[in-house]
């Protein structure tokens, strides 16, 4: 964003802490860097740690501003039927309904025993063998009544949950890296680090190792670039969600906008900019 602002190019220079144990920390991190003069404007989680006692040395720039970096993708999930199938009835239910059903097919089957070893004298060879007693008739009423209020409730039920059934949808790194999505990443400085000092997260160095290279080549690519594949689906990039949204405001349409997903990467936070006490470059820097 800085760079559209100033139309120039900035060197980059990363450390691994804001500042030093003292009270001003111009031994160590970005407040060295600054105190030395080795770089002119340093941007992070730095506010967090100005103390007063550090004002005097360094300008702290005003506004500060959120920042955010995820992988967006198009939802590779899909509803699974033969769970929804079984999903309008609990368990219980599917039990006692079978249990049902064969006390009711034992019913009728004793039903048809009795009129037939009873009364088989009365029956016709030829006819069907329909129950005539007053207990068979209400086996099959009963058997009617319970059917269709069970179909009833069922295919309802059934609808209504195929309906409202969510996908799935991966929801962090370990179910992002099982996933068969590509993965891309915008080529920052915050990327590379924090994938360095996140070395005890599993996920993100099993991301780093396996899925974020092609022929031995890092995936790294313009968000224009990565955006594209996203549309095109099976694609998941990483970029700052003020650098991407806008990409995909203007070259998505609403239905797909709806399909996409975000899995958060770099630890959010809220960035803000130090300068070099006095700075020639504190007012060009002040963003409103």
């Amino acid at each position: 964003m800085l760079e559209s602002v100033h139309n120039f190019h900035y060197n980059v220079t990363l450390a691994k802490a804001w500042y030093g144990t003292s009270i001003n920390g111009t031994e160590a991190g970005v407040a060295n860097l600054i105190h030395e003069h080795r770089v002119d404007i340093g941007a992070g989680g730095i506010l967090r740690h100005g103390d007063s006692e550090r004002i005097s040395f360094y300008d702290y720039l005003m506004p500060t501003f959120p920042f955010r970096t995820c992988f967006i993708f198009k939802n590779p999930g899909s509803v699974k039927p033969g769970v929804e199938v079984l999903r309008p009835f609990s368990t219980s239910t599917w039990y006692s309904t079978c249990a049902a059903a064969f006390v009711m097919c034992s019913a009728i089957k004793m039903a048809y025993w009795i009129e037939y070893r009873f009364l088989r004298a009365r029956i016709n060879y030829r006819s069907s063998l329909f129950p005539h007693r007053l207990g068979g008739r209400f086996i099959y009423f009963t058997l009617l009544i319970l059917s269709t209020l069970l179909y009833n409730y069922y295919s309802s039920s059934l609808v209504s949950s195929l309906l409202n059934s969510k996908p799935w949808t991966p929801t962090n790194l370990k179910e992002l890296y099982e996933t068969k999505l590509r993965l891309g990443s915008e080529d920052q400085p915050y990327t590379t680090l924090f994938i360095t000092q996140e070395r005890n997260n599993t996920w993100v160095q099993q991301i780093n190792s396996t899925r974020f290279y092609e022929k031995d080549q890092a995936n790294f690519m313009e968000p224009k670039e990565g955006v594209a594949l996203v549309k095109n689906g099976g694609f998941a990039y990483h970029s700052e969600v003020k650098t991407v949204y806008p990409l995909i405001a203007m070259t998505f349409d609403v239905d797909s906008i709806c399909d996409l997903v975000e899995i958060n990467f770099v630890t959010p936070g809220v960035i803000g900019l130090m300068a070099q006490k006095n700075s020639q470059y504190t007012k060009l820097f002040l963003i409103r």
